[in-house]
């Protein structure tokens, strides 16, 4: 069934947030996922009804586009086949935390590379299951290609199978299809692409500039204003730190029904002050209640607040320096009692014991100040 979604233009969202940062008192974002998720026990109390209703009805698909996405690890077996029943456990804690607004699959600390159309189907399907409407899941659609540029697929293959499994995803439940801009292909074909697919697909679709993309392949402020004004274009994930490149995006946005979202958690807040309204990073994984705090903070006005919890969140980056985070999240994951396997497809194995718990404390002491004392009343 696909999921019912509204659109709003990001000037009213702005407008709700700076509405919110005025007399804010213990102001909880929560999951927006819209479809008829029970009201926080605790929200802002400055303008009447509480944030999470302003937002759910104020018309748009940026309603629910924002706040804490998840880019999820992808578990696999020994052998590198999907381990679907880890993958379910692991939307289904997400899901459940109370700190996370959305899961993306198929990502890129997901090995999204590595995938077949199949793979992309059945760990869309079982994300879905597992999140049973608690909070949406994008899934990344484009087509099947190993990212080994001798090989490229051919266009037109590509091109049709990032529709048929951008229309899949979303008619199987799934909020979005993730659309990461196509190396398979020539530069020249890069705008053409995203036509192509929302024409041919028909369902919400959210454009992503991974890091460290050629120049060539970059995304320009106009051709951001033009996949805004696409009706099926919601958004755009983009992975940078450079107020050069994300600044002119966010100017060109501002005004549209449009949600840009940060790709780098270590620039969260200057992307939430140039006009960003989510984050899609891996401590969205592994301490979305850091991230949280940055907007909240933001929200109400507590600059000071918000400088110091995205300096935590630049603690927990370095918990993991050096590391794969890959393998690394899942083996923190299953020292928290979620039972999925750790392993990756590319030959790494998993960390030893006192790596993985030295990298857990490490994360807890930066995490522990912004948990809430009884998680179960945030939903």
């Amino acid at each position: 069934m696909r999921p019912c979604v509204h659109r709003a233009t990001r000037s009213t969202l702005h407008a709700t947030d700076r509405s919110t940062r005025s007399g804010c008192r213990n102001l909880h974002v929560p999951p927006l996922w819209v479809r008829g998720l029970p009201r926080p026990l605790v929200a802002c109390s400055a303008g009447g009804a509480p944030l999470y209703d302003r937002l759910a009805n104020s018309g748009g698909t940026s309603g629910w586009l924002r706040g804490v996405i998840a880019p999820m690890f992808t578990p696999f077996l020994p052998d590198g086949t999907l381990d679907l029943e880890g993958a379910a456990a692991l939307v289904d804690y997400l899901a459940g935390c109370g700190y996370v607004d959305g899961v993306f699959v198929r990502s890129g600390l997901g090995q999204m590379y590595t995938f077949t159309a199949d793979e992309v189907l059945a760990l869309a399907r079982v994300a879905v299951n597992a999140a049973n409407g608690r909070v949406p899941i994008l899934v990344g659609a484009a087509g099947v290609w190993d990212r080994n540029d001798q090989h490229r697929p051919d266009p037109r293959k590509y091109v049709q199978e990032s529709i048929d499994l951008a229309a899949k995803v979303v008619h199987m439940g799934a909020a979005a299809a993730v659309l990461p801009v196509p190396l398979a292909l020539p530069p020249a074909d890069m705008r053409q692409y995203y036509a192509a697919v929302a024409a041919g697909a028909k369902v919400p679709i959210v454009a992503y500039q991974p890091p460290g993309v050629p120049p060539e392949y970059r995304l320009s402020p106009i051709d951001v204003a033009h996949l805004a004004a696409t009706f099926a274009i919601h958004g755009l994930k983009l992975s940078t730190d450079s107020e050069e490149l994300f600044a002119p995006i966010a100017n060109a946005v501002r005004d549209l029904p449009f949600s840009l979202i940060a790709g780098n958690e270590a620039y969260y807040l200057r992307a939430l002050e140039l006009g960003a309204v989510g984050v899609i990073g891996q401590g969205c994984n592994l301490y979305p209640e850091v991230l949280q705090a940055v907007r909240r903070l933001w929200l109400c006005g507590d600059r000071e607040g918000a400088v110091r919890a995205q300096a935590a969140v630049w603690d927990a980056l370095r918990a993991t320096d050096g590391l794969d985070v890959a393998v690394l999240g899942k083996q923190i994951f299953a020292a928290r009692g979620v039972k999925l396997q750790p392993y990756s497809r590319g030959g790494a194995t998993p960390y030893s014991q006192e790596v993985v718990s030295r990298a857990a404390a490490a994360i807890d002491r930066c995490a522990a100040p912004y948990r809430a004392a009884e998680p179960s009343t945030r939903q």
